[in-house]
């Protein structure tokens, strides 16, 4: 009687071991396969080379060091759109920055990506978007709450657009 209470016991612990090993290798599977999963962005991932979200107008006129080669205003809506000749758009609501899209490569997130990067480097530094928020010429990344956004423009798989906003209220 007692060899079969022994019996027992080490077949549950060896069941025991066998199910922890089990789920061990589901969970470290499911971080893998999570890994490129949407990674979310960060108040620090708005900005566009020197450019960010929020900076204001003289600052990103200085930052900018040329003039604009276009300038709308919309005083109803407190609006201001600069265009440059590079491909830079950046837009002012109340004298900050609130959308910002650049075509050229020496603007960099910065997290390192930069017009002209593959979607495989897209994936490797944001994660991968969530299927709503993808298609095969645009990807939008946003934080939890739906605050701040990081819009990547594709053409033949290439980075062709970065664009950073924030919703105006």
């Amino acid at each position: 009687m007692r060899n079969k209470s022994k019996l027992m016991i080490v077949l549950c612990l060896a069941l025991t071991t066998g199910l922890i090993c089990y789920f061990g290798i589901i969970l470290i599977n499911s971080a893998d396969a999570n890994s490129n999963k949407q990674k979310g962005i960060i108040t620090d991932d708005l900005q566009l080379g020197k450019l960010k979200i929020g900076l204001m107008y003289n600052e990103a006129i200085g930052i900018m060091g040329n003039r604009p080669k276009k300038v709308e205003k919309d005083e109803s809506a407190h609006m201001i759109t600069l265009d440059y000749d590079d491909g830079t758009n950046i837009v002012f609501f109340a004298n900050r920055i609130y959308d910002l899209s650049v075509i050229s490569p020496k603007y960099p997130t910065p997290r390192g990506l930069k017009v002209g990067d593959s979607k495989d480097k897209v994936i490797q530094l944001y994660g991968q978007p969530l299927d709503a928020e993808i298609n095969n010429s645009l990807w939008e990344f946003s934080n939890d709450e739906g605050s701040m956004y990081l819009t990547i423009f594709f053409k033949d798989d290439l980075v062709s657009m970065i664009e950073v906003n924030i919703p105006v209220n």
